[in-house]
């Protein structure tokens, strides 16, 4: 059957270990963002205008990018280095010796895992960057409270929440899936996992912002 402790082994490494880290990183982007947004639109006295700003961009694109970046970074550069190692000491080959697909012990489990786990991670990020934006639009520049909170009820609808937890899952496979590809293709020494697990980051990324340009060209498209 499928290797479910292998499934929960990895949502933990790849998921729970890695919150502190994103909400560090969405929350410093969240105030950033935010700062950014009032040099612009302080000039208009529309500092109110923050929240929809960093509402839409945090849902729709921000925390899938910081997520998938950062997943890329960690999980994606660990799998390769994992199977890379393990394919030097032919334990792969020992695998397939003792009548076991290492597909489905290896590959599914770590595909499956960042696939779970990324809207999960993405929705942390959304909160933690929106909270990081209330906090310095509300100390900082002196919106009320309120008014941020009833802006961005009404700026966020559902399908940007849905659209962006739907790309936080494709990047999450994308980034499975590569770093199984470039941690199985390691086949001479221990100088080669490094240079897998560099690759691997190097070219999720790349996927990344590649995949992310066309969902949002087809978002804007069919206007989703």
């Amino acid at each position: 059957g499928f290797d479910f402790p292998a499934l929960t082994k990895q949502i933990t490494r790849n998921g729970m270990n890695a919150i502190p880290i994103i909400s560090l990183i969405s929350f410093l982007f969240g105030l950033v963002l935010s700062i950014n947004g009032a040099y612009l639109l302080s000039y208009w006295g529309q500092n109110h205008l923050i929240a929809d700003m960093v509402g839409i961009g945090f849902t729709r694109e921000f925390a899938p990018v910081l997520v998938g970046v950062m997943l890329s970074a960690r999980s994606g550069a660990a799998i390769a280095a994992e199977i890379g190692t393990m394919e030097v000491r032919e334990e792969v080959e020992a695998m397939w010796t003792m009548g076991m697909n290492p597909a489905k012990h290896l590959t599914v489990p770590r595909v499956l895992s960042l696939a779970l786990i990324a809207p999960v991670l993405s929705l942390v990020s959304n909160l933690v960057g929106i909270a990081g934006s209330f906090l310095v639009s509300t100390f900082g520049f002196g919106v009320n409270g309120n008014t941020f909170i009833r802006r961005l009820y009404e700026a966020i609808f559902l399908r940007d929440i849905v659209t962006g937890l739907g790309k936080s899952a494709v990047f999450g496979i994308v980034i499975g899936f590569i770093g199984c590809w470039f941690g199985h293709s390691v086949k001479g020494n221990a100088e080669e996992v490094g240079d897998a697990a560099t690759r691997s980051v190097v070219w999720s990324i790349v996927l990344i912002i590649v995949a992310d340009g066309i969902f949002s060209t087809l978002f804007y498209l069919f206007n989703i």
